[in-house]
């Protein structure tokens, strides 16, 4: 009994600390604000959605402008991209193979331009945590790509009924990717993995950002998406925007943070951050870029400041977090007009999903306001509405953006994941935020006869075992999102 008490106290303390530990430098990153001109900025949109006739179409220009950001660049391309592999799981639906698409491109690029330095970030998922040989990464790796694999140990555990077991006795091991005695969890007759790769994934956090930084000619380009170049992926929607300017910097700065404490080095000379006091006043947009916990605080503080009068619009894949809800329900209090759009939760590449956490929320959100708060879920084909879009349209006729990567969720805004989005404020009457508006009203209300979304009712559940299997996986980090 003595060491049973022994062993629960160190485990105990492991996870208090590896929770709440000091995050490495770079890390819940807000950026001086950029001012940006009309036409320096863009807005980006994949949907997925039903025609009038009921023909399935497909709407995607994110991986194309990836893929000619790439094919215009000639001395530096940095990507940071969650998921990169042509794993398809049981339901092969995937109609274009993005990953190979863009190891090829990556390729004929560094062929073209033998000199250009490529730097390639990714999550440990793509190699199952080191015991799978990525044909993509080992192909960009042989062409000269400087492939960094972001180390997460470094980051917090969220998992706290786990991690602390993970750490103490398994992480020592290692991994190794010559094969094992378990089928691969995410590649249908793949090479078998190891053990370790399963008790890896256990640990639920990941670099979750969608992140490119090219030249193009004399300036740099940004792109901060929702998107994955990943095959499985290839026919979700998503969001995105893509800026021209100083944002680069910022943006490599905090990048550079992951490689630095995942071993690796960007191959770009790291520009100098420079603070400034006051901006000018004549360009239209003025940009943010946020990372991780700087997110949610941006997000939080915005919500709960609405007033009547101001209206907010949310578009996303996940909303979970506890004090992302009731920042919400504050707005709505306060007399704001809010909006919502949600997957559904019920589709997750080929297999079946349980409808949590959205459905839960959902249900929350509307009972408390009686139903002041309006919410509509994406009608979805066996692929996902991955859009991360939060939009704040206020009564003195200016606007607010938050989009990028970060689900609302507690393992996605609370340090534990890897995040990166960019915040807009502008006129309401600019035309990159009268784009986003109409954005947000087509799929509100299915413009032209095409159908994006549903009502409420359609998909509803709200038991009250879905909101205790929603509430006890948010506190305990148990569940993916």
């Amino acid at each position: 009994m003595q060491y049973i008490l022994i062993l629960f106290g160190w485990l105990t303390a492991v996870g208090i600390y590896q929770s709440n530990k000091p995050l490495p430098e770079g890390i819940n990153f807000r950026s001086e604000v950029h001012q940006v001109a009309e036409g320096d900025i863009e807005f980006l949109a994949d949907l997925t959605y039903e025609d009038a006739d009921g023909n399935i179409i497909y709407d995607q220009e994110i991986y194309n402008t990836i893929d000619s950001l790439v094919s215009v660049a000639k001395k530096y391309i940095f990507i940071d991209m969650f998921l990169f592999n042509s794993f398809k799981g049981p339901a092969n639906f995937a109609y274009r193979d993005l990953s190979k698409e863009l190891t090829q491109t990556l390729i004929s690029k560094k062929i073209a331009y033998p000199d250009i330095k490529i730097d390639f970030m990714t999550d440990p998922l793509n190699t199952l945590y080191g015991g799978y040989k990525s044909p993509e990464l080992q192909l960009l790796q042989k062409s000269g790509t400087n492939i960094i694999i972001a180390d997460l140990r470094k980051m917090r555990d969220n998992t706290y009924l786990y991690s602390p077991v993970w750490r103490t006795f398994i992480q020592w091991f290692g991994n190794n990717d010559e094969g094992g005695r378990f089928k691969n969890p995410l590649l249908i007759g793949g090479k078998k993995v190891t053990l370790r790769s399963y008790l890896a994934f256990g640990n639920l956090k990941a670099n979750h950002r969608k992140v490119i930084v090219v030249d193009s000619g004399d300036e740099m380009v940004s792109l901060i998406t929702s998107h994955n170049s990943h095959s499985a992926s290839s026919d979700f929607s998503n969001v995105g925007l893509m800026v021209k300017g100083d944002i680069w910097k910022d943006i490599i700065y905090s990048e550079n943070a992951i490689a630095n404490f995942s071993g690796g080095k960007l191959q770009i000379d790291l520009p100098i951050i420079k603070k400034s006091d006051s901006i000018e006043n004549n360009l239209p947009y003025k940009i943010t870029f946020l990372t991780e916990k700087e997110i949610n605080r941006e997000l939080v503080n915005s919500f709960s400041n609405l007033a009547d009068g101001d209206s907010l619009m949310l578009a996303t894949f996940y909303l979970s977090k506890r004090d992302v809800i009731k920042s919400i329900l504050k707005a709505s209090e306060n007399g704001a007009y809010i909006r919502i759009i949600l997957d559904p939760n019920k589709d997750g590449f080929g297999y079946e999903k349980y409808g949590t956490p959205n459905q839960a929320s959902a249900h929350e959100l509307l009972k408390k306001t009686d139903g002041k708060i309006k919410l509509r879920w994406y009608k979805t084909h066996g692929e996902q509405f991955h859009a991360k879009f939060n939009y704040i349209k206020y009564i003195n006729g200016t606007s607010k953006v938050i989009l990028g990567n970060s689900n609302l969720t507690k393992k996605n805004l609370g340090g534990f994941n890897l995040e990166a989005e960019l915040m807009v404020e502008a006129n309401s009457s600019t035309p990159l935020i009268r784009e986003i508006d109409d954005y947000y009203e087509k799929i509100w209300n299915n413009i032209n006869g095409n159908i994006y979304t549903i009502e409420y009712d359609y998909l509803k559940d709200e038991s009250f075992w879905k909101m205790l299997n929603y509430r006890f996986k948010e506190a305990t980090g148990i569940a993916v999102y």
